[in-house]
């Protein structure tokens, strides 16, 4: 599932039409789109269920991937253009969203209302699950 389309990644530049015109086709922008929202889901899916599904939580995700998609947009702009490199301002924001989607993986920033992969924060077993206590006998040799 994308978590944004190629209009709300043209938003972030001004005028612009991806065609052949701009260096960029709207195929290669809605393929930068798949891209990463499969790297979006790779990198939270052993916290949360991929594709989220949350309202908050699509909202936070739809964020990460137009700042990314249009960073790599603005890269190959600039290339294509004789620009140095983009504006430090893109080039923060794309740090940002970045630390954005480590700290999801890392479980410090938490998607209110998407559906966590686990109970146990991705970590789980029979007896966790069925909240099974362990036992352990110091009379006998259980291993």
């Amino acid at each position: 599932m994308a978590y944004c389309s190629v209009t709300e990644v043209a938003s972030e530049f001004k005028d612009i039409t991806f065609d052949a015109d701009s260096s960029i086709t709207e195929t290669e922008i809605e393929d930068f789109i798949d891209q990463e929202s499969a790297f979006i889901d790779a990198k939270i899916a052993e916290k949360y269920e991929t594709p989220v599904t949350g309202t908050s939580a699509l909202l936070v995700l739809k964020k990460i991937c137009i700042a990314v998609v249009a960073y790599r947009a603005k890269l190959i702009l600039a290339v294509k253009t004789g620009e140095d490199s983009v504006d430090q301002e893109t080039r923060a924001n794309y740090q940002m969203v970045s630390k954005m989607i480590s700290d999801i993986a890392a479980g410090k920033t938490v998607l209110s209302d998407a559906t966590r992969a686990t109970a146990h924060d991705g970590f789980a077993s029979y007896n966790s699950d069925q909240l099974i206590e362990p036992v352990f006998d110091v009379t006998s040799q259980q291993w």
